[in-house]
C-alpha cells in the first residue's frame, strides 16, 4: 500500500511510507506495555516514559540528523526511540511476569478479543487525531509554505492538548476499577470532562492571547503569520482533547462498536468537505473541528443513553404515521414505547421527510440524522451570495456553531430550519424565486415558526 498512499499524499519516494507504517505499528504496540503500568497504577514510572520516550526521540534524532542522515535518520531515531521506551516499560513492570500464582485464572478468549478490537480503534483514531490535521493539510493546501506556516502554530496551540491530557493516566484505571466492582462510572465522566476539557479551554485562550511573543521567539518573524491560525487550531484541539478523554473512558468499558461508527463517519465526512473547501488553512481547521464535535455530540448522547429523546420522537410519530394512524390525541405516546416521550408538535410533511431515517437501525439513525443536519448547515453557509467574503462565511460558521453543537448533542431539528431560510436566501439573491418560495413552504409546514420566513419577500 505504499506506493498508492504516497501517491495521494504526493509523496516522492515511497519508502517513506514504509517507514512511516512501522512507526506506526512500534507505537501501536507500545502502549500494551505502558498501559499495564497505568493498569496496576505506577504512575511515576508510566509518567516518566513519556518523558523518556521525548528524550529518546530528541537525542537520537539530532545524532542521526548530525552523522548525515537526514530525513532517514530522523524516521529511524523515532522507530528505536519507541523500541527503548518499551525495554523500558518492560523492566519496570517485571516483577508482575515472574510473581508467583495465586490463582488459576479461566481466560475467556471472547473478551479478550472484544477488549483487542475495542483498543484497536482506539488507538486508531488516536493516531487519525493526532496526525491527521497535518495529513490533510499537506495534501489539500494550495501553497506549501502555508503547511509550514501552521506547523509552527500548531507547537503552540497543541499546547492545550498536552496539558488536558494530564488526566488520562489516571482515568483508565479508575474506570476499569469502578466497572469491575459494579458501580456506575458516568460521574467519572462528568469530573473528566469538566477538568479536562476545561484545562484545554483556558489553555486554547491563554495561547491565543500570549501567541505572538511565543511564536516570535521560538520560530522568528517570518512565522508570525502562523498567530492568525492560533484560533482555529484552537478550535481543531479542544475537541481532540475531550475525544481522547472519552476514548480512554470507553476503552476499559469495551464500547467501541457505536463510537467507531461515528469516528468513521465523522472521518468520512471531514475528508469529503476538506477536498472539497480547502481554500485556506483556517477553513479545512474549523471543517475538522466541527466534524470532531459532531463526533464528541454523538458519542456523548450514547454514552449518557436516552438523551436522545428528540429523536425518539421523531422516529416513534414518523412510524405511526406511516402505518395510517395518527401521532397525535390518543394514539401518541405509544403505550409499548419503554420510556416516556414528549408531545410530537410537527406537520405531517416533517413525517414525510423524516421516513428514511425513522427506519434505519437504530444504532444509524440518530448518526444519519446529525450528519445530514451538519452537512446542510456547512453547506448553507458556504454558498452564500459572492457578496459575502470567505473570511466572514469562516467567521458566520464559528460564531454559529456553539448553538450548532447544542442542537446537534440534542437532535433537534432547528437547525433544519436555519439552512432552509439560508437556502432560500441564497436562492432569493440568485433570482430563483419559486425554489425560495418551495423552501419557505417546506419549512413552514414542517414547524410553524418557519413561515416566518416569507418576511423575506416583503
Amino acid at each position: 500500500l505504499s506506493r498508492p498512499i504516497a501517491h495521494v499524499l504526493q509523496i516522492d519516494d515511497p519508502h517513506y511510507v514504509t517507514v512511516v507504517m512501522v512507526l506506526v505499528a512500534s507505537n501501536c504496540l507500545g502502549p500494551v506495555f505502558s498501559s499495564t503500568l497505568q493498569g496496576v497504577k505506577r504512575f511515576i514510572p508510566y509518567s516518566m516514559n513519556s518523558v523518556l520516550s521525548f528524550a529518546f526521540r530528541l537525542l537520537l534524532g539530532v545524532i542521526f540528523v548530525w552523522l548525515g542522515w537526514g530525513i532517514p535518520g530522523a524516521l529511524a531515531a523515532l522507530i528505536l526511540a519507541a523500541c527503548l521506551t518499551m525495554l523500558y516499560c518492560l523492566f519496570k513492570s517485571r516483577d508482575l511476569f515472574f510473581a508467583p500464582v495465586k490463582e488459576n485464572l479461566a481466560l475467556d478468549r471472547t473478551e479478550i478479543r472484544r477488549y483487542f478490537v475495542s483498543t484497536f480503534w482506539f488507538q486508531l483514531f488516536l493516531l487519525l487525531m493526532a496526525n491527521g490535521d497535518v495529513l490533510l493539510i499537506k495534501t489539500f493546501a494550495a501553497d506549501p509554505a502555508e503547511v509550514g506556516i501552521y506547523s509552527s502554530g500548531s507547537v503552540i496551540g497543541k499546547i492545550s492538548l498536552y496539558l488536558a491530557n494530564a488526566i488520562v493516566p489516571v482515568l483508565l484505571p479508575m474506570v476499569a476499577e469502578r466497572q469491575s466492582t459494579g458501580h456506575d462510572t458516568r460521574q467519572l465522566l462528568k469530573r473528566a470532562m469538566l477538568w479536562g476539557g476545561g484545562v484545554a479551554m483556558l489553555c486554547a485562550v491563554g495561547m491565543n492571547v500570549v501567541g505572538r511573543p511565543l511564536i516570535g521567539l521560538l520560530f522568528g518573524e517570518r512565522y508570525l503569520a502562523a498567530i492568525d491560525l492560533l484560533l482555529p487550531i484552537s478550535f481543531y484541539v479542544v475537541p481532540v482533547a475531550c475525544l481522547t478523554i472519552l476514548i480512554n473512558y470507553l476503552m476499559p468499558l469495551g464500547r467501541s462498536g457505536f463510537f467507531a461508527v461515528s469516528m468513521a463517519a465523522g472521518y468520512l465526512l471531514i475528508f469529503v468537505l476538506v477536498s472539497r473547501f480547502h481554500h485556506s488553512v483556517a477553513q479545512m481547521l474549523y471543517i475538522m473541528g466541527s466534524g470532531l464535535l459532531l463526533v464528541l455530540a454523538l458519542s456523548v448522547s450514547e454514552v449518557t443513553r436516552g438523551k436522545h429523546k428528540n429523536f425518539m420522537i421523531f422516529a416513534e410519530s414518523t412510524k405511526l404515521f406511516w402505518q395510517q394512524l395518527s401521532p397525535y390525541g390518543a394514539n401518541w405516546p405509544p403505550a409499548e414505547f419503554p420510556i416516556r416521550l414528549d408531545y410530537f408538535l410537527y406537520g405531517p410533511l416533517f413525517n414525510i421527510l423524516f421516513a428514511p431515517f425513522a427506519y434505519l437501525p437504530a444504532w444509524l439513525g440518530p448518526i444519519a440524522w446529525n450528519v445530514f443536519n451538519f452537512t446542510l448547515w456547512f453547506a448553507a453557509i458556504f454558498t452564500l451570495p459572492g457578496k459575502f467574503t470567505r473570511e466572514e462565511k469562516c467567521k458566520s460558521f464559528l460564531f454559529t456553531f456553539l448553538i450548532l453543537a447544542c442542537t446537534q448533542l440534542s437532535f433537534q431539528y432547528n437547525v433544519a430550519v436555519g439552512y432552509m431560510f439560508l437556502f432560500a436566501y441564497s436562492l432569493l439573491e440568485r433570482d430563483k424565486g419559486f425554489w425560495a418560495v418551495l423552501l419557505i413552504m417546506i419549512s413552514g409546514f414542517t414547524k410553524i415558526y418557519g413561515i416566518f420566513q416569507l418576511a423575506m419577500l416583503l
